[in-house]
């Protein structure tokens, strides 16, 4: 993941704006996989709007990057 985020920051300037905190999501399907997901959202642009990290539906820090 380190090349992604590099690239993402470096190449297409991409801005953190908020992110949820590691998941497991599991399917329905017989063989059951279970996947540990991580959601981040980001933008082309500073909005000077302040950055979130939430945990499930909740909002659990507010963070200053």
């Amino acid at each position: 993941m380190p090349t992604f985020w590099r690239k993402m920051i470096e190449d297409y300037v991409a801005v953190i704006n908020f992110a949820y905190k590691p998941f497991v999501w599991s399917s329905e399907a017989v063989e059951e996989a279970v996947v540990h997901c991580v959601i981040v959202g980001f933008t082309s642009f500073e909005s000077g709007e302040a950055k979130f990290i939430y945990d499930q539906n909740s909002c659990t820090e507010r963070i200053d990057l």
